[in-house]
């Protein structure tokens, strides 16, 4: 916010709402005595506040100068037209894709691993060619029982095949012990 402020030295900013203070904090210029350079001269002064439901019509920022008596400054700031984004966005759309083969693995050795299905899962059938075929960052946030341990040792499988003279380094930190139970074939492979 860019406003005019003359004399400022060692100078309290205070943002209230309902005689609530939220933020305060001090900002100092650098001469004691300012010049009319000083005076004229554009500052801004950047800091964050909160905003809470109901939105407020306004907040307003108080400027109050320490050395000179009387000199302060109140700005309204007016959230009349402010937009705010969506409180909590939506989920990505789980896409009504054909649900993925195992063979879509390639490699004999790791479909060994799933014999006990044939096709992976809608989770995991949509994070597959991310996990699988790119060496992208992803987040994948399902419930539980959705097949998240399976999309992790995509993953795995993926850092594994780049070939036997890479060094495979992966640290899986499972929240309950039990779900890495089955998972042993796995650790056998890529020992």
């Amino acid at each position: 916010m860019k406003h005019k402020l003359a004399y400022l030295s060692g100078n309290m900013i205070n943002t209230t709402l309902s005689g609530r203070m939220y933020q305060s904090g001090w900002y100092a210029q650098l001469r004691a005595c300012p010049t009319k350079q000083d005076i004229d001269e554009d500052y801004t002064l950047n800091f964050t506040v909160p905003i809470y439901e109901p939105l407020p019509l306004q907040y307003f920022i108080r400027v109050v100068s320490d050395i000179l008596l009387g000199s302060q400054t109140v700005l309204p700031v007016s959230f009349g037209h402010l937009m705010l984004p969506e409180k909590y966005p939506p989920p990505t759309e789980l896409l009504d894709l054909q649900p993925l083969p195992v063979t879509a693995l390639r490699n004999p050795a790791y479909e060994a691993l799933y014999r006990d299905f044939k096709h992976f899962n809608p989770v995991q059938t949509q994070v597959f060619t991310v996990l699988y075929n790119s060496d992208d960052n992803v987040l994948v946030a399902a419930p539980t029982g959705s097949g998240k341990t399976i999309c992790v040792e995509f993953s795995i499988l993926r850092n594994h095949q780049e070939g036997p003279d890479s060094i495979l380094r992966a640290v899986y930190i499972a929240p309950v012990s039990g779900t890495m139970i089955g998972r042993r074939n796995l650790e056998i492979l890529l020992a």
